[in-house]
């Protein structure tokens, strides 16, 4: 979620169609997270609204708990992904 809100803030600084390339990518990126909440059997609207708006605060190791069906702290979980906590 933390690499779809930088490239879609990324995109607000370049021209024509850069800048609708790199916000669509944005945009594709936030599908990872929406997938995960889903294929988990949690409810996968109720997750990303939640996940994002952490993201917007701030909480740039927030993510899916995929067994405590909870947004959390990745850091924390030692979980970590090609963005670093």
């Amino acid at each position: 979620m933390e690499i779809a809100k930088v490239l879609k803030t990324y995109a607000q600084s370049l021209p024509g169609r850069e800048q609708l390339a790199v916000q669509s990518f944005g945009e594709a990126m936030e599908i990872v997270p929406l997938t995960l909440g889903e294929h988990a059997g949690l409810d996968p609207i109720d997750m990303f609204a939640e996940l994002r708006d952490r993201h917007e605060k701030g909480e740039k190791c927030a993510g899916i708990d995929v067994f405590e069906g909870k947004i959390r702290d990745m850091g924390k979980l030692d979980v970590y992904e090609p963005f670093s906590c």
